[in-house]
């Protein structure tokens, strides 16, 4: 029995991140689309339609979207709509938070002071944590004391975690980017780090 255990949980490591990944993609080709067949049925005659139509115009809008917001107007639009929906309670906190997470996890690659991954030790305990802030200078009265700066502390297998507020010379730097960081934490070490 033990070896049948052992057996069908190998399998399942194997096969369940593949599944997951493949279940994320079929949601997105479905939503592309379910979102833009209709507009397939508006502009081009009947038969004309061909499965798949709907991801291509999808991933095309959002590859316009990105290359429209290089340009300083659509970006000056960009911000004052942004303003506008934070301007809504709950609906702006939301949208700000999803913005600001968005715009972190999608942000350069490069290691730079405020993406710096390293080790805080806390009771003895180290966690590993992502530098969210190295200046603090406009953190409300009473955060900070001295020279500290704000760690983003992932929690394990699921989406959350804690920011601390912490003295710069209590950090020990590591040698691992943000994404390896975030997938080391939120697998519990069940990854290993690739160098």
């Amino acid at each position: 029995m033990k070896k049948f255990y052992s057996l069908f949980m190998t399998g399942l490591l194997a096969i369940l991140p593949l599944a997951l990944t493949v279940y994320v993609l079929i949601w997105l080709i479905t939503t592309f689309e379910s979102m833009f067949s209709g507009l397939f049925d508006l502009f081009l005659p009947a038969g004309w339609y061909i499965p798949g139509m709907g991801v291509l115009v999808g991933v095309f809008s959002i590859f316009l979207v990105g290359l429209v917001l290089q340009f300083f107007i659509f970006q000056q639009m960009q911000n004052w709509i942004e303003r506008f929906v934070e301007k809504f309670p709950l609906i702006g906190d939301i949208y700000e938070s999803f913005n600001g997470l968005m715009k972190y996890m999608a942000g350069s690659s490069k290691q730079n002071a405020a993406e710096q991954v390293v080790v805080v030790t806390i009771d003895g305990m180290n966690l590993l944590g992502i530098v969210t802030s190295g200046d603090l200078s406009d953190a409300p009265k009473g955060i900070t004391t001295g020279d500290m700066i704000a760690v983003y502390l992932p929690m394990s297998y699921q989406v959350g975690g804690y920011t601390v507020y912490i003295a710069r010379d209590k950090i020990i730097p590591v040698d691992m980017t943000k994404k390896e960081a975030l997938r080391w934490t939120l697998t519990g070490g069940v990854t290993t780090h690739k160098k």
